[in-house]
């Protein structure tokens, strides 16, 4: 075990340090308000919660490893609910803006355009070392399954780490609008929820717990938007 533990250690380092490299863990903040800075820490682990945890909120005889497993299809569909709702908010928040100031917010899209194709490439290299990891998972020579093990490790770790990172910030959209970030979260929150569906079988309380997970996330995101645009004179809608 802790051979395993050494050896896969590194691993996971690199993966994280690739992740620092790629993609700033700061990218996009323009207004520095404390309190802001606080809430989002807040909202970004009520959307973990969202994520992670939800499923387990259900009164089930299953284990949280089981039900976990049984979300795959829905973790699977991620990166791709990720790299098509950003573009997408971003279009209608661009269109919605008045005509004069479409040429200064398509000029301050390139950061996070630039962002979206690293996530992207991320996401392709994750998923091709998964692939030829998991073709190669039928090897008796020990030390090849281990190396096997060791890449797998490394794609998923990279492909959660980036994951991470540009939900976090919202892949820079902070420097194109700084309410866009708290924007985008909330709607990815409400889409994974949709994406899972709610179970044929529970209580009230389970769809309360369910449904109060991204229900909290908005609230937390409208309240920063609220306070951005009170305070700071930022708004969704550039007129």
């Amino acid at each position: 075990m802790v051979f395993l533990m050494l050896w896969f250690y590194p691993i996971i380092r690199n993966a994280r340090h690739l992740t620092l490299r790629f993609f700033p863990q700061d990218a996009g903040v323009i207004v520095h308000d404390a309190l802001i800075a606080n809430v989002k820490r807040l909202r970004w682990w009520a959307a973990v919660v969202v994520v992670v945890a939800a499923p387990l909120f259900f009164d089930t005889e299953q284990d949280a490893f089981e039900i976990i497993s049984e979300s795959y299809t829905q973790y699977l569909f991620a990166p791709f609910l990720i790299i098509v709702t950003a573009p997408a908010v971003v279009a209608v928040f661009v269109f919605s803006s008045a005509p004069h100031a479409r040429p200064a917010l398509r000029a301050s899209l390139r950061d996070p355009l630039r962002t979206l194709i690293t996530y992207i490439g991320a996401v392709v290299v994750s998923a091709t070392v998964t692939a030829y990891a998991y073709a190669a998972s039928d090897s008796t020579n020990p030390l090849l399954a281990l190396v096997v093990l060791a890449a797998a490790l490394w794609s998923l770790s990279l492909f959660v780490f980036a994951s991470i990172a540009v939900v976090r910030t919202g892949f820079g959209l902070g420097k194109v609008n700084a309410a866009l970030p708290a924007l985008l979260t909330s709607i990815l929150v409400w889409e994974w929820t949709v994406l899972g569906g709610l179970p044929s079988e529970g209580t009230a309380i389970d769809y309360l717990l369910i449904l109060g997970g991204p229900t909290t996330v908005t609230a937390i995101a409208y309240w920063e938007i609220h306070r951005l645009r009170t305070v700071y004179g930022v708004t969704l809608r550039i007129r």
